[in-house]
Parts: C-alpha cells; sequence; structure tokens
C-alpha cells in the first residue's frame, strides 16, 4: 500500500483444503522532515564530479523498517534529499572512483545534514598469483611452504584489478626478475615463463600500467634450484 513499508510472510506451508489466514499491521512511511545535501568532489583535484549516485537507507531499528532512496550530483557535484528524522547510512559511488560509505549519520526533524566527501579515482592493482609461498616442480605447485621454492621453469602470473573487488585490464605488465626487464605482456594472460637455469635467491616484480597513466607494482622474493 502506497505510504506504508511493505510487509511479508515467509517460509510457509499449506496443505490441501486448508485456508491460511495471515492478518498484518501496516506502518506508515515516516514523514521527510529532514534535508541531506552536500558536495562531492575529486580527492585529487578537488574537481566537482557530475552525476555521481547518492543512495540512503534509513532504518528504525525498534521496529526493523528500512526504506532506500537515490540521487545524483549535477555539475557543481551538488546533491539534496529530503529525508525522515532517524538512523541514516549514506552510499556514495561513481564510475572511476572507488565506492564511498561514510557509514551512520544521525539526523533531526527539521534539520540539514551536510555530507561534503571527496572521492579516491581508482587506479590499477596488480597481485602476483604465482608463485605462491609454495614448493614448485616443474611448473606443478606440490605442497604449500613458508617461501616459494623453485624447481625448473615456472609460469610467473599476474592479476590485475581496477579496484580490490573490480577484475581490470592493463595497458602492459612488465616482468622483472632482480631488477631486468624480462618481459611485456599487453594483454591477458599476464603470464611470463622463467625458464632460466640458476640457483639462489630472486626478487619477482612486476608492474602494471593502466590506460591513464597510473601504474601499481608487486614483488615477491623466491629461491630457484635450476
Amino acid at each position: 500500500l502506497s505510504g506504508y513499508f511493505r510487509e511479508s510472510v515467509d517460509d510457509f506451508f499449506i496443505e490441501d483444503n486448508e485456508i491460511l489466514w495471515f492478518n498484518f499491521t501496516l506502518y506508515p512511511l515516516p514523514e521527510e522532515n529532514a534535508l541531506v545535501c552536500g558536495y562531492i568532489v575529486d580527492n585529487e583535484t578537488s574537481t566537482p564530479l557530475e552525476d555521481a549516485r547518492v543512495e540512503f537507507t534509513w532504518y528504525d531499528a525498534v521496529y526493523d523498517h528500512s526504506y532506500e532512496n537515490e540521487t545524483l550530483t549535477d555539475e557543481s557535484g551538488f546533491f539534496f534529499m529530503h529525508i525522515a528524522a532517524g538512523e541514516l547510512y549514506l552510499d556514495i559511488r561513481r564510475e572511476g572512483y572507488d565506492y564511498y560509505n561514510p557509514y551512520r549519520h544521525d539526523v533531526f526533524e527539521n534539520s540539514i545534514l551536510w555530507v561534503n566527501e571527496s572521492l579516491i579515482e581508482e587506479t590499477i592493482e596488480v597481485d602476483i598469483v604465482k608463485p605462491l609461498k609454495a614448493i614448485y616442480i616443474n611448473n606443478e605447485r606440490l605442497i604449500p611452504f613458508r617461501k616459494a621454492r623453485i624447481i625448473g621453469e615456472i609460469d610467473i602470473e599476474a592479476n590485475v584489478f581496477e579496484s580490490w573487488y573490480d577484475h581490470g585490464e592493463a595497458q602492459r605488465v612488465d616482468f622483472y626478475i632482480d631488477g631486468g626487464l624480462k618481459a611485456t605482456v599487453e594483454s591477458e594472460p599476464y603470464v611470463y615463463t622463467w625458464a632460466a637455469k640458476t640457483i639462489g635467491k630472486h626478487t619477482i616484480t612486476v608492474i602494471a600500467y593502466d590506460f591513464e597513466g597510473h601504474s601499481s607494482s608487486q614483488e615477491i622474493e623466491v629461491f630457484k634450484f635450476l
């Protein structure tokens, strides 16, 4: 019913020739007698971010009710929404920027809540996924170990992310052994096969570059036996 919180019943079973009665008490949606507003800008340049999505969830802990609404920032990075007094949670996101959740705010009747935030631009992240801390023989992982131990050739593999949860694409990925560039890979899979015969400790470094000029690196120390 418009103007009321939704109620439902889950996990019920009805027998043949049986009547189940469900009686509901509906609670009205709260009056939106407050305002939330603010500016969203780039963290590094302070440039206003247009079309950043601002979502809120209003929550009533007493009756376990909640409702949601959302809006977009304008060309000046400004947004505003009418909201109800109470417990409020905001999510702010924009394509190309890290997701931002400023957690809980308490809103009071006939008041204005200002939320001015700066978003951090997403940059590329790289992770060496092979070798891990284990013993490898001819590219096969045998058992976990406190450090990587390699016998024979091995594929050095890297994964690229645009944020901590999103798979990404790199302009190129460079593979280094002890500071010397061994390979540049410009498309997935980002893999370099290290076949050189050597005995001793080595440092593997992987550097990924995105199309905007950002870079990310990771290095690991391994011991190679052949």
